[in-house]
């Protein structure tokens, strides 16, 4: 490839003079058949690069930058090293082709790598429990740290406080968008019900004997009367065995004369 001259001449002879003559011409480069393919996709963990081929040419060699190239600048600013991008994220590389005897072909293709959606490797679960109980929500992401919060309803506004009272509440388990992940979260109702009352009596009988009631007819202590009249007592002596003694004896009379009554 490049600018030449060639020379006829025509040496002389016996008659005639030699004769030359110069022509200029050109060889011209060849135009490579480059094709190049960009990348989009969805993170993965991977490195991905655009792609650059020129043909069969094993002799092209391909130079990339994140910035444009050019004839004056891709040996400086170009590396024969290709550009990749493993995280979420865009990139556009240029490239710069070249090889003897053809000319040289430049360009660019993006590269473009999206976050890839979480998941569960546990799902959310939150038993109901009583009053006084602990809660204990279990969730578990492929991918980072779970955070809980709760609300009184499925779509209202959910906080860091735990509630403690009776009653229907909601729990969501989240995990927070990261470089190369979208946020992920779940939401499932439970029940905290009111604390039994443990002071209920005891359906255990009572230690203390019971006094059943008798079947047998109850006897009235009788009292005979006396079948000897009854003499009259002298009016007791003063001193309290006087007194004892009439005392007595007048409860005596009053009882037999009850018993006597009854029996009429």
């Amino acid at each position: 490839v490049g600018k030449y001259y060639v020379k006829a001449t025509v040496a002389a002879s016996e008659n005639y003079n030699e004769l030359t003559a110069v022509a200029q011409f050109d060889i011209l480069a060849l135009d490579m058949n480059v094709t190049a393919e960009g990348y989009a996709g969805t993170y993965d963990g991977q490195a991905h690069g655009i792609t650059v081929n020129a043909a069969d040419l094993t002799e092209a060699k391909v130079y990339y930058a994140t910035e444009e190239l050019t004839a004056e600048n891709y040996l400086e600013k170009g590396s024969l090293t290709p550009i990749t991008l493993t995280n979420a994220g865009e990139v556009k590389v240029y490239y710069y082709v070249v090889c003897e005897d053809y000319n040289a072909v430049a360009g660019n293709k993006t590269v473009s790598i999206a976050k890839a959606d979480n998941a569960w490797t546990t799902q959310l679960s939150c038993p109901s429990v009583e009053e006084g109980n602990t809660l204990t929500p279990v969730a578990q992401a492929a991918n980072g740290e779970v955070v809980f919060t709760y609300s009184t309803s499925e779509n209202g506004e959910f906080t860091s406080e735990v509630p403690t009272a009776a009653g229907t509440y909601y729990v969501k388990a989240t995990v927070a968008a990261s470089e190369n992940y979208n946020e992920l979260s779940s939401v499932v109702s439970f029940e905290i019900t009111a604390k039994q009352n443990t002071d209920t009596p005891s359906d255990e009988p009572s230690e203390e004997p019971s006094e059943e009631p008798s079947n047998e007819p109850t006897e009235e202590p009788s009292v005979q009367p006396s079948e000897d009249p009854v003499e009259p007592q002298e009016p007791a002596k003063k001193g309290c065995k006087g007194s004892t003694t009439g005392l007595i004896g007048l409860i005596t009379l009053a009882g037999a004369l009850l018993l006597s009554k009854k029996r009429k």
